[in-house]
């Protein structure tokens, strides 16, 4: 596909090679058949953006590869296109307009063709947070409405979890975090995402978590009675959103982050909320001592996932206040504020226990002293336990439980082993490369969290920090033939630009490389 005298992959928007092959992704450019509903590669929108391949279909949308002539880089551009409301013209392929079912179908679909279009213009105050992706542009064409946005290049957490396995818990709070809190700074403006699930979380080239797809995103209805239109994930989405009417808010969106969670955690997809409602059961994760969280994290988790609204947060920031042991922020509750009934139990409650203290002061204050020696309870450290023993007895071993140390820098890691300085545990520091965990953080431990040892015994914690990505060293490819560079320098991981000059050495032998043979560069450098 041509673009400003470039010839582009459709699937990836780098350059061909002059084979028309592309070396990046290897998207085989002649054999890409798109659903016909979808605009064809080269389709120009806005006199500005060209589309290329399909990157996925939703229940309101279709997402493109995009190509941004202006900025002279790769977008990703939505177009509103719920299926269930509109066709498009898929016999000749020319007509680029959508159409819409019946005339009710058609005011139901412009009604939320300008929510779609609010949505974005909102999200877009938020482009300078992290953990979610940045909206560029909206327009109307074709009788609909388009969002490009930043185009994330990387795995999403469904696959990643598929090819290696349930994460660290540490790694998972660690990765999360970002998407929370720009998610609740998001839910405080009205807007919820409603379509969370491990399909919708990127992993970036960064190593960072991206939250996609706000297509489904809708301002929360304050009066909660009129219909929004069903969308749900089996497995990550609650049960309100099965219901036409379904009281949707915040605490829809807790479900379904802390199921993809339970998924990063477990690898296992959640138990269907409607399917629990009849008997269906879940293991909890405060039963499966092989994650890596502590007792009260695991059960901030499983209250996120409960099948009725009351009983989760209602605010990803009391979620948060849980998981990351943070102060809670005032409760919204489920569908809306404290109610002034509820308020004027509380004072009732609690004018009632001032009163009931002072009656049990006084009654002990009237009492005769006989010489009685009151002793104050000293704290116990959680993960430091003493079985009590009388007396006489020599005092039992203290018993002493390893932590989760995974995806923490160094510096935090010394403070979250400080409390077993007495514990008998040596740590001992290496480091290792990896293209997973960012560099500075800790990869792996070789005691693993939960397990238990007594303060008699010596015990060596090796913490293992990673040094990044490792390293690839250049190959030499001068004098050989184009093919040949570019299957070696693939063989490498890393990318290359072709730039032709004349030349007395024969046609398509490389005759300089930008970058030294024996030089160390990062993976998938060009």
């Amino acid at each position: 596909m041509w673009i400003n005298g470039a010839n582009l992959c459709i699937g990836c928007m780098n350059p061909l090679d002059d084979r028309g092959e592309c070396s990046f992704c290897h998207f085989q450019q002649d054999k890409y058949q798109p659903i016909p509903r979808c605009l064809l590669p080269g389709t120009v929108l806005a006199e500005r953006y060209v589309l290329g391949r399909v990157l996925g279909e939703g229940n309101f949308g279709i997402t493109y590869m995009g190509w941004d002539p202006v900025l002279d880089c790769r977008v990703a551009i939505k177009e509103y296109y719920p299926s269930d409301f509109v066709s498009r013209d898929v016999i000749r392929g020319t007509d680029k307009n959508v159409y819409v079912y019946g005339k009710q179908g058609k005011e139901e679909y412009q009604e939320n063709l300008n929510k779609f279009l609010n949505e974005a213009r909102c999200l877009t105050r938020f482009n300078h947070l992290d953990g979610i992706v940045s909206v560029r542009d909206f327009f109307y064409e074709n009788e609909t409405a388009y969002i490009v946005m930043e185009y994330i290049h990387g795995v999403s957490v469904k696959e990643y979890i598929r090819q290696h396995g349930p994460m660290e818990g540490n790694r998972v709070l660690q990765l999360m975090k970002p998407v929370l809190e720009t998610l609740d700074k998001i839910h405080k403006t009205g807007v919820i995402h409603r379509d969370i699930s491990p399909d919708n979380i990127l992993f970036s080239d960064k190593d960072e978590l991206v939250l996609i797809d706000f297509g489904s995103a809708r301002v929360r209805n304050m009066e909660m009675t009129k219909s929004m239109t069903v969308v749900f994930k089996r497995g990550f989405s609650p049960e309100e959103q099965y219901r036409a009417k379904g009281r949707q808010g915040a605490w829809s969106d807790v479900y379904a982050i802390c199921a993809t969670m339970y998924f990063m955690l477990t690898a296992n997809i959640p138990e269907d909320a409607i399917e629990r409602m009849i008997g269906a059961p879940m293991k909890s994760l405060v039963e499966m001592p092989e994650v890596g969280l502590r007792t009260r994290q695991k059960q901030a988790l499983m209250k996120g996932i409960s099948i009725r609204a009351q009983d989760r947060y209602d605010t990803l920031g009391n979620l948060m206040a849980e998981l990351y042991e943070e102060k809670p922020e005032p409760s919204r509750q489920y569908g809306g504020e404290r109610s002034a009934a509820g308020r004027k139990w509380l004072r009732i409650v609690v004018a009632g226990g001032i009163v009931l203290f002072f009656l049990v002061g006084c009654f002990f204050w009237s009492r005769p002293f006989h010489g009685e020696t009151y002793l104050s309870v000293p704290s116990v450290s959680p993960r430091a336990v003493q079985t009590a023993s009388p007396v006489t007895a020599s005092p039992s071993p203290v018993r002493y439980e390893m932590i989760s140390c995974v995806g923490l820098t160094k510096k935090k890691a010394q403070s979250v082993l400080a409390e077993l300085n007495s514990s008998g545990l040596a740590v001992k520091w290496e480091k290792d490369y990896s293209d997973h965990v960012r560099k500075g953080h800790i990869i792996r431990q070789s005691i693993k969290a939960g397990t238990f040892w007594s303060g008699n015994e010596k015990k060596t914690l090796v913490l293992t920090l990673s040094r990044g990505p490792k390293p690839v060293i250049v190959p030499d490819v001068k004098g050989i033939h184009l093919e040949k560079a570019k299957s070696r320098l693939g063989k490498k991981d890393l990318k290359c630009k072709i730039v032709w000059e004349n030349s007395s050495i024969g046609e398509g032998v490389v005759i300089r490389q930008s970058r030294k043979a024996g030089d160390k560069v990062k993976k998938g450098q060009a």
